[in-house]
C-alpha cells in the first residue's frame, strides 16, 4: 500500500508539472501509461486507467473511471 501511495504521488506530481490540473491529488488515480495533454482538469474521485489518452483542455470528472478511452479535447465528462 505504501509504494502504491508513493507511486501515485509521482505519476500525479509529473502530470501537475507538465499543465495538468489535479484539484485533489490524494483522490485522483492514474495510471502509468495514461497520457494527458496540458490544461486538462482533473476533479476529485476520478480514476484513469490503461492507455486512455485526454486532449487539450478536457475536463475530467468528479467521480468518473476512463478506462482505455480517447477524449477529445476540450470535452467534458462527467458533468
Amino acid at each position: 500500500a505504501e509504494a502504491r501511495k508513493i507511486m501515485q504521488e509521482r505519476i500525479n506530481n509529473y502530470w501537475m508539472d507538465h499543465g495538468v490540473t489535479i484539484i485533489d491529488p490524494e483522490s485522483t488515480y492514474i495510471e502509468w501509461e495514461v497520457e494527458l495533454a496540458q490544461d486538462v482538469v482533473i476533479y476529485p474521485f476520478s480514476a484513469l486507467l490503461g492507455k486512455t489518452r485526454v486532449g487539450t483542455g478536457a475536463i475530467i470528472g468528479p467521480n468518473v473511471t476512463l478506462v482505455n478511452k480517447k477524449v477529445s479535447a476540450g470535452a467534458k465528462v462527467g458533468f
